[in-house]
């Protein structure tokens, strides 16, 4: 029985590929979270547009209507850049 050592290539060879498995793994991984997040984003925006707030007929009588108002419409544009329905 001879006992052969690596060759530096094939070394080299080894190393990239456990690099590159290391890097697709590490990839799937932050794809998961990524799209996790993005279930909690869009679940938040539900939340926070599911009663719709009229717009108040004179805005200078309530400024706290208004400003329900302009944050609702923000959130519902938000949801919407967001891809969540």
């Amino acid at each position: 029985m001879s006992t052969k050592e690596p060759s530096k290539l094939g070394l080299v060879v080894a190393a990239l590929s456990m690099i590159v498995l290391l890097l697709i793994i590490a990839g799937g991984a932050g794809y998961q979270f990524e799209q996790h997040q993005h279930a909690q984003w869009c679940q938040a925006w539900d939340v926070l547009t599911t009663n719709p707030v009229p717009k108040p007929a004179d805005p200078a009588a309530n400024p706290s209507r208004e400003d329900a108002y302009n944050q609702y419409r923000e959130f519902t544009v938000l949801k919407q850049s967001y891809g969540c329905g």
